[in-house]
């Protein structure tokens, strides 16, 4: 299986092999061909990678960690006495 960097390899030696010469209609069309494969070939390792991360285990959830305020138990009632309240001790 070809990388990325076979393929690219590959394109700039095409461009370098015409540097001081425009490039021949069959080398365009080998060029062509080597970025529709370098496209191919981009798709193949972002699927891999896509994939790997998939399969990759979620990590525990840590001990003693704080549930959220909603799963808790409700707040206690409150036993100082504000100012302006009637009624509070």
């Amino acid at each position: 299986m070809r990388t990325i960097d076979d393929v690219q390899r590959d394109m700039t030696a095409l461009i370098e092999g015409a540097e001081a010469r425009n490039l021949t209609t069959d080398e365009m069309d080998q060029y062509t061909g080597l970025e529709q494969e370098l496209t191919q070939v981009r798709r193949s390792e972002e699927i891999r990678a896509r994939n790997a991360a998939y399969l990759m285990r979620r990590p525990a959830r840590p001990v003693g960690r704080r549930s959220p305020r909603s799963a808790r138990s409700p707040r206690p009632a409150r036993t100082t006495p504000r100012p302006g309240v009637p009624g509070l001790p």
